[in-house]
């Protein structure tokens, strides 16, 4: 029996899939990625995919290296932004978790409860009988269980294991992405509004800083609230925050008001305007994998 395969229909549905689980992984890991991106990435797995059927000359651990690692470390490269080797792992864990998961679960669907067969018979304008129509409810019910349990596990384990957000700030209508960490004993209020406050890396958060707005904050530092008089309006808004916890018993941490703040943990983005952000001049992480400590109320 000769096997015949129409390489667009495989290209096509090769992409779909892979376009559903980079989506799939965008939400569990809450990273921010476009649809271009995306599509980038599923295009790049679709045609390593064709590669290995238009040449099956290729030795399978040429294969294994190609398809399993190189073209998955190229579409999680694509669709996503990341950071050191760790949070790579991480990327690919999840990737492969999900492949599992949804290839055994249409395999199981389309074969174990012979989907494939009423589908094959409906399209020929034939009725499969009740048997094959119990099947197709069945099937319809195990996705409707079956994935987002599974995605509520991966989520759960996911967020204990990093707890990060991704986190959009405005600042004089300039935009600044990273990540933050939820930190449960991050307490810190504005004493005036007693607003929340955030943490946030100097290095990071002084990409959206104007030079004028950075020379006032280091005066800032340099001379204090009460005796600094050099600038008849400052361009940026300044108050120094107690803390408790910061690598000292106690002390006052630099905070800048930004216009909004957005975070993102998968379903939806909670937003807030006129937040203070608390400046640490080092690492909050040892793995750059975030550049904020967020407050738990923010989130």
């Amino acid at each position: 029996m000769k096997l015949v395969i129409y390489i667009d229909y495989f290209f096509f549905i090769n992409y779909c899939m892979n376009f559903f689980i980079l989506y799939i992984h965008k939400q569990i890991m809450k990273e921010k990625s476009s649809f271009l991106k995306l599509t980038l990435a599923a295009l790049l797995g679709a045609s390593g995919a064709c590669m290995a059927i238009l040449f099956p000359e290729i030795p399978i651990f040429i294969k294994f290296l190609l398809l399993y690692v190189g073209i998955s470390a190229g579409m999680i490269r694509i669709a996503f932004s990341y950071k050191g080797l760790k949070k790579f792992c991480i990327h690919v864990f999840i990737l492969y978790f999900i492949c599992f998961f949804v290839g055994g679960g249409l395999s199981f669907i389309l074969y174990r409860l012979d989907l494939n067969q009423f589908l094959n018979q409906l399209s020929r304008q034939r009725f499969a009988g009740v048997t094959s129509f119990v099947n197709l409810i069945c099937a319809v019910g195990v996705f409707c269980i079956l994935i987002p349990a599974c995605l509520r596990i991966v989520a759960s384990v996911k967020d204990n294991y990093t707890n990060i957000y991704a986190v959009t700030i405005v600042l004089d209508g300039k935009v600044l992405y990273g990540k933050g960490f939820v930190d449960t004993g991050n307490g810190l209020v504005d004493a005036h509004t007693k607003d929340p406050v955030v943490i946030a890396e100097y290095e990071w958060i002084n990409k959206i800083l104007t030079n004028n707005q950075k020379d006032y904050l280091e005066q800032f530092m340099k001379i204090g609230e009460t005796d600094f008089k050099d600038y008849e309006e400052p361009p940026i808004l300044v108050r120094m925050i107690p803390f408790h916890s910061i690598g000292e018993n106690h002390g006052l941490l630099p905070a800048v008001k930004v216009d909004q703040i957005m975070i993102e943990n998968g379903k939806y983005t909670k937003e807030a305007v006129s937040i203070l952000v608390g400046i640490y001049y080092g690492k909050l992480s040892n793995h750059s994998d975030y550049q904020l400590l967020l407050h738990k109320e923010l989130t």
